[in-house]
């Protein structure tokens, strides 16, 4: 049984779309589960039709709790094994259900992602950035990928999820502080749990986009306060919190760049003191930042380490490549012995 997870607020202007292209799946859902989060618009009404024509939808009032309190209503109404998350300005491929259980059933993940077309009307040339992250995320697809990607960026757009009902049992309810994008913040609490156990991994349909994601100047992820790059980085530094937990590891940061600057006061907060940083220019390299010395390559590549752990905050994708294949040039594995950010 599918349960259709879809949360809205004031979305009468694109929830009717929404919904057509739920009831017009080749496996349609057997339930569609819509949480209207205090809206004042038409979208009462338009949900009132619709439960006219669809025995299977259910709607839920919550009086404007935000997204994440929203999700985690609806989900206690979920009656589904699997759960897919949609949103009320997206819509899916009418295959994306049926090719999403499938792939389930074939690989065994607990967690179906999907690749997105990026659904925008109008002139996207203020887009691009979000263009590029959707290039890079479907190019991702294994348990694996997802993980190593996860600590640069979520490489699996929340609307295209399903879900079984029993990975959110085992990881826990969506992050209601408000102040932490509540899809990234669980994404990690799956896959640390993934580390503990065979029982939950992570997939992506490969080859073909499922979902038209939408975008536009008021999406949460843009309009947001708890989806600034600060959120993420907080997110990423606890859950290196939770990764490192038991041991007492030397680590090394590589990157004073901007990035880097912004994540040290947060990792020396959450890890406690820093072994070095670790820069490529010697105007950085022989000082102090912040009470952790800026070491160059050569002093780190010739520096015995009991238990190192690198965290590679670099800016590009290039220079961030590289610093990988530096790590895995030293025998250091992925995760348990580094991730980049």
């Amino acid at each position: 049984m599918i349960s259709a997870l879809l949360p809205v607020r004031d979305g009468a202007a694109c929830l009717d779309t929404a919904l057509e292209s739920l009831y017009s799946q080749q496996l349609r859902p057997d339930e569609c589960v819509v949480v209207d989060d205090g809206s004042l618009d038409a979208t009462a009404a338009i949900l009132e039709t619709w439960s006219r024509r669809w025995n299977g939808l259910r709607v839920v009032r919550t009086p404007g709790v935000g997204v994440a309190r929203a999700l985690n209503a609806g989900l206690e109404h979920c009656q589904g094994d699997w759960i897919a998350r949609m949103d009320a300005d997206d819509r899916a491929r009418p295959e994306r259900l049926a090719r999403q259980l499938a792939t389930a059933r074939e690989s065994g993940a607990t967690l179906v992602g999907c690749e997105v077309t990026h659904w925008v009307q109008g002139d996207d040339s203020a887009f691009r950035g979000m263009r590029r992250h959707i290039d890079w995320a479907n190019g991702l697809h294994s348990h694996d990928e997802l993980e190593n990607a996860l600590w640069i960026d979520s490489p699996l757009p929340h609307p295209g999820w399903l879900v079984t009902k029993k990975s959110y049992e085992a990881v826990g309810c969506y992050d209601e502080s408000g102040k932490l994008p509540e899809d990234y913040e669980w994404l990690h609490r799956f896959f640390a749990a993934a580390r503990k156990s065979n029982g939950l991994r992570a997939t992506k349909v490969a080859g073909i986009a499922l979902l038209d994601w939408a975008e536009s100047p008021t999406r949460l992820t843009r309009a947001s306060d708890y989806c600034t790059e600060d959120a993420f980085n907080t997110v990423k530094a606890r859950a290196l919190r939770g990764l490192l937990a038991g041991r007492t590891p030397d680590i090394f940061v590589f990157g004073l760049g901007p990035k880097g600057r912004a994540m040290v006061p947060k990792l020396r907060e959450v890890l406690g003191p820093l072994r070095a940083i670790v820069d490529v220019s010697v105007k950085k390299t022989g000082r102090d930042f912040q009470g952790t010395a800026v070491w160059e390559i050569k002093r780190w590549a010739e520096t015995p380490a009991q238990d190192p752990f690198v965290i590679i905050c670099l800016g590009t994708p290039e220079t961030r490549q590289a610093a990988v294949g530096l790590c895995v040039q030293h025998g250091l594995a992925p995760i348990q012995q580094f991730i980049a950010l």
